[in-house]
């Protein structure tokens, strides 16, 4: 090809730079130096080549030294074994294809999931799952009676909710159309408990929204110990403001309304009611004068008509124990909890409340004397005793081997970034590690404690899987993701390493650092900064990660440093540091992130022109409050599904860290990027799923139009009829990809 003079003259000035470029140490997007991992987008979420396995879910029997499994054995083949836990030898095959059929139609079934009643006679099989929210789901159930080798459908097979079985093994409950039905397991005729259910209005058995997400559970209903009695909350939700979104996915789109009671706004009325079901009798129990409060928990104490509701404050910075006679619904506050903040729920654990047998005596994890411990209290008086101590948070509560006296958990001992397992007894003595490598580690014990399935990884090591004695010793490895790992060792994988970044009031904050292979301190980098950084949350802990550690060492490939920091409000280094952001949700997170940010800007080997920062959900809130209070340090964010407004977000959650709009209207208004869009400064990317029940469209909508108001340029993308988690059938690549190539084009 013949060159003119002005083309040759270009490409010597483009020589030029590029030789400027290289030899003044700045690293450019997509410039590959060194080792690379060679990792691509497709690898990642086109493929599992990257995916770690789990083990099949074990289910323990109640002997203690079998254990059951629902296993794929082929692509149409479904098989439910149960194992001797000592050699693993199979003993029985409970269901194959050969009984694994429809009785009216004779086709085969597929299991999604399985549970056995109390004395193991029957199994109860889902063979069809209609999500509802982020937890509940309709399901088609079959329950098979493993005495009569029978099978039969719930309901006629109508998708039904909470499907569970009595305690005796006589009936079995579950929630249809909003009300509560129960059925004997001889003849599954079904007596409707409730008659009053009704959409978007009348909810008896299962949570509203609100109680689902924020409560994190969905059966609204517990079996009195010897089935007899079944107590369930009953949601009122005819006053709480609706909230509707359009699903395209039809000629006229589908407009889909549910209730959603956003901050400072009406709350379901939620009442507690009993049922008698030898008498055929209800009785409401008396919660007291207040209706604008809460119901987090309802359990049944082993005494047989003594069941426990916990009552908060809609503020939840108090919490009630009511104990109930089951017999008249009447009550008395046995203790109350209190806090200048809020009272946490801790609804990821295991377990938070447990009864003792001998019915004197629970356990509740409480974080009152300024960490997350473990407390003995007696049923009579209330009164409690620590059973672990610390400047550390207990982080899951397993249970209690009642029998031995211990009671097994999870703790950030030895540092926030980990976990380790650890049994005390009952008497809060002799605490035992049960867990020694560096990482993340966790457990499933067995019905008598004999036994525990023991997962465990690093930020290096994927899950490992492995079956133990109580004394840790192992029996056998269950999962070792030994494929994954051969993979891994082909791969030039880019470093993590862990150091603290100073805040914005100079407190030591845990953060990452992902630098590539080639690292060079002479050179400056371009920076992407990670966040999430909620209340209680954590993104800085030495565990094995998933897809989202892939894709950041695709982005050191092409030469970015990323980090991630947990700044003030994050969890596990006690009360103080997570309640911080109260009444101010979003301003300290920010104020850390800004700072870390200069930090990483006076750096030898950053350059402090082109950091940018990302986040989802919280992490794309502080996001936008970064490019709009950050006076431009960042050059350059995406926030993905952000709330912009915590006076779009819901009551629980927003009221427990800011109180209500009407309380605290600064909170809300001083840290909402909406009313700081005029401020925007850097390249700003901005995605939502369309059918985000969550965090709703609004907020993106909302700051959009801001932005346009004020003049400020953006990108915008949406995920039709996708939700908070925007996933489907190519989503995710395509997501990621659009995120990459913001970032090259950007950063």
């Amino acid at each position: 090809m013949r060159i003119s003079f002005s083309s040759s003259r270009m490409l010597k000035s483009l020589v030029f730079v590029a030789a400027f470029l290289l030899f003044s140490g700045t690293v450019r997007p997509g410039n590959i130096f060194g080792q690379t991992t060679g990792i691509t987008l497709s690898d990642i979420w086109a493929s599992p080549k990257y995916y770690a396995k789990g083990a099949e879910e074990i289910r323990w029997m109640k002997d203690d030294n079998r254990y059951s499994r629902l296993e794929r054995i082929q692509k149409d083949k479904t098989e439910l074994n149960i194992y001797d836990v000592q050699s693993g030898k199979k003993l029985e095959t409970i269901l194959d294809e050969s009984t694994l059929k429809d009785p009216a139609t004779g086709e085969a079934l597929t299991v999604l999931r399985y549970e056995f009643s109390p004395k193991e006679s029957f199994v109860l099989l889902v063979t069809e799952s209609y999500p509802l929210y982020r937890h509940s789901s309709s399901e088609r159930v079959m329950l098979y009676d493993r005495k009569n080798n029978r099978i039969a459908k719930l309901f006629d097979g109508k998708p039904v909710y909470s499907p569970s079985f009595s305690p005796d093994e006589s009936k079995i409950a579950f929630v249809f159309q909003n009300n509560l039905y129960v059925a004997p397991l001889t003849s599954l005729k079904a007596e409707q408990i409730t008659k009053d259910g009704k959409k978007n209005s009348i909810i008896n058995g299962m949570c509203d929204w609100v109680y689902e997400e924020e409560f994190s559970f969905t059966k609204a209903y517990e079996w009195a110990p010897d089935g007899n009695k079944i107590a369930w909350l009953r949601f009122d939700e005819s006053d709480v403001p609706e909230y509707g979104m359009d699903l395209y996915n039809s000629l006229y789109p589908e407009r889909e309304t549910f209730k959603y009671p956003k901050a400072g706004e009406k709350n379901a009325l939620v009442q507690l009611y009993i049922r008698d079901l030898l008498k055929n009798k209800n009785t409401q129990v008396d919660l007291g004068t207040e209706t604008d409060q809460y119901i987090p928990r309802i359990a049944w104490t082993n005494a047989g008509d003594q069941l426990m509701a916990l009552r908060m404050n809609r503020l939840q910075n108090k919490l009630d124990f009511l104990l109930i006679n089951g017999k008249d619904g009447s009550n008395k506050v046995l203790m109350q909890e209190v806090s200048k903040a809020w009272v946490d729920i801790h609804e990821h654990m295991a377990v938070q409340l447990y009864f003792l047998k001998d019915n004197k005596n629970f356990i509740w994890v409480s974080e009152k004397d300024g960490y997350t411990h473990l407390y003995l209290h007696s049923l009579e008086s209330g009164e409690g005793q620590k059973l672990t101590s610390g400047n550390w948070d207990v982080t899951d509560f397993y249970g209690v081997d009642e029998a031995m006296g211990f009671v097994y958990f999870a703790a950030a001992d030895r540092s926030p970034m980990e976990r380790h397992l650890f049994r005390v007894t009952l008497s809060g003595t002799a605490l035992t590690p049960l867990s020694q490598d560096a990482g993340t580690h966790s457990a499933a014990f067995s019905t008598g404690f004999n036994y525990f399935v023991h997962s465990y990884s690093n930020d290096t090591l994927p899950p490992q899987i492995v079956l133990r004695t109580r004394e840790t010793s192992e029996i056998r490895v269950l999962e070792d993701n030994a494929r994954l790992k051969e993979s891994l060792k082909n791969l030039k994988l880019h470093k993590k390493t862990y150091l603290t970044i100073p805040g914005a009031d100079g407190t030591n904050l845990n953060a990452w650092m992902i630098r590539p292979n080639d690292f060079d301190a002479s050179r400056k980098y371009p920076v992407l900064m990670y966040v999430y950084g909620g209340p209680g949350s954590q993104t800085v802990k030495n565990a094995w990660e998933g897809p989202n550690a892939f894709w950041y060492q695709h982005l050191a490939d092409k030469g970015y440093i990323i980090i991630s920091v947990d700044n003030r409000g994050t969890g596990n280094r006690g009360s103080a540091f997570k309640m911080s952001t109260y009444r101010q949700l979003g301003k300290l997170e920010a104020e850390d992130q800004i700072a870390a940010a200069n930090w990483i800007k006076n750096q030898s080997w950053a350059d402090g022109e082109r950091i940018g920062i990302w986040g989802w959900s919280f992490g794309g809130y502080v996001t936008a409050l970064c490019l709009t209070k950050g006076q431009g340090v960042f050059k350059a964010g995406i926030s993905v599904a952000p709330v912009t407004n915590w006076k779009y977000y819901d009551t629980i959650y927003t009221e427990r860290f800011l109180q209500t709009p009407q309380l605290n209207e600064s909170g809300y208004e001083d840290n909402s990027p909406v009313n700081y869009a005029k401020n925007l400064e850097g390249r700003y990317l901005l995605i939502h799923g369309t059918a985000d029940d969550n965090v709703h469209l609004q907020n993106s909508m909302d700051f959009a139009q801001a932005l346009i108001r004020n003049g400020k340029d953006f990108e915008m993308f949406m995920y039709p009829d996708r939700n908070h988690s925007i996933y489907g059938p190519g989503v995710r690549i395509h997501l990621y990809r659009k995120m990459t190539k913001f970032i090259e084009e950007n950063l």
